[in-house]
């Protein structure tokens, strides 16, 4: 066990964020064309920037800013905090594809070169839903333990949930058994529900 603990650590210390960002220049340089592409027809669609920036929370609720290719109308993040629902009239047409493939989260792969997130782990949330989660839902703040993913248990397993104690179950349940064959298995099912889903 201690054997176990050891090897777990150096995973988790050492090899988990070299990893991370070698997998992300990586995934960067080979998806250059897609990011040309979606960065196109964003600017051809709807006015505004390409990117969209908000603040989110981090390991040890160290705030950063998470890139995602903008999916909404520009200036929709001004209107308050609101959480994206169906038929929500703020996402673009284009958006709608963005968010349903799962491609407005690329840039965030810029993110993990940077140290703000990881390939795998709990998605980083916005500081004023930490705080009123954690009002409700004890053992909350523990997802914070570990660097924020692009993906995790939670977008793999079933079908999707916006209820925060389901997700934090499984954030939960990664932060005590994280391990490179995880995230790899993670990794894969996170490509395969994307080329699941209807184009």
């Amino acid at each position: 066990n201690i054997l176990y603990f050891d090897v777990m650590n150096y995973y988790q210390i050492f090899f988990k964020p070299l990893f991370d960002k070698i997998m992300a220049l990586l995934g960067i340089i080979f998806l250059i064309p897609l990011f040309i592409c979606v960065s196109i027809i964003i600017k051809l669609t709807s006015k505004g920037p390409i990117c969209f920036k908000q603040l989110r929370y981090g390991k040890n609720f160290k705030t950063f800013k998470m890139l995602k290719f903008r999916s909404m109308y520009d200036g929709s993040d001004k209107k308050g905090l609101l959480i994206t629902h169906k038929n929500d009239q703020r996402i673009t047409p284009f958006g709608k594809f963005l968010r349903r493939t799962k491609l407005d989260e690329l840039p965030q792969l810029i993110n993990v070169l940077k140290g703000d997130m990881s390939l795998v782990g709990p998605r980083p949330e916005r500081p004023e839903l930490v705080a009123d989660y954690a009002k409700v839902i004890p053992g909350y703040g523990r997802r914070h333990e570990i660097p924020p993913g692009i993906t995790g248990l939670a977008q793999t397993r079933g079908r999707y949930h916006t209820d925060a104690s389901y997700k934090l179950g499984h954030d939960l349940q990664y932060l005590m058994s994280w391990s490179l064959i995880l995230d790899l298995q993670i990794i894969a099912r996170t490509l395969v529900v994307m080329f699941r889903r209807k184009l």
